[in-house]
């Protein structure tokens, strides 16, 4: 995989948060889906199909250096009615939604050092 497209896939990785205070997983238990699509070649689409016990979707960034979680994301803009961001977490506008949906600007830009 090309280091641009593997920093993206890194990018766009949440971790589904539980609505419940401690999680109860089971085998049959739904993923995440994750699915990225370009829409213009301004943009990318990064859709998230969440099951109903799922209530957000946080980004981590442990390993990374300090701020560039924050400065990866900074242009990321809700794609829907659906969809809440506020660049650490989605959250679902309304408990009928399936899908959280990101609007992500193309860009060629350097990260020098994502990793400390």
């Amino acid at each position: 995989m090309k280091f641009h497209l593997s920093c993206l896939a890194l990018a766009i990785a949440p971790v589904c948060v539980a609505q419940e205070a401690v999680p109860q997983t089971s085998a049959g238990q739904a993923p995440v889906q994750a699915s990225l699509t370009m829409r213009d070649p301004a943009f990318l689409e990064v859709s998230y199909r969440v099951p109903a016990s799922c209530a957000a979707l946080d980004f981590r960034n442990e390993g990374w250096r300090p701020g560039m979680g924050a400065d990866v994301r900074k242009d990321w803009q809700a794609a829907d009615d659906c969809t809440e961001f506020d660049g650490k977490q989605l959250r679902r506008k309304h408990p009928s939604c399936t899908a959280l949906r990101l609007r992500v600007p193309a860009s060629n830009r350097t990260a020098d050092r994502v990793y400390p």
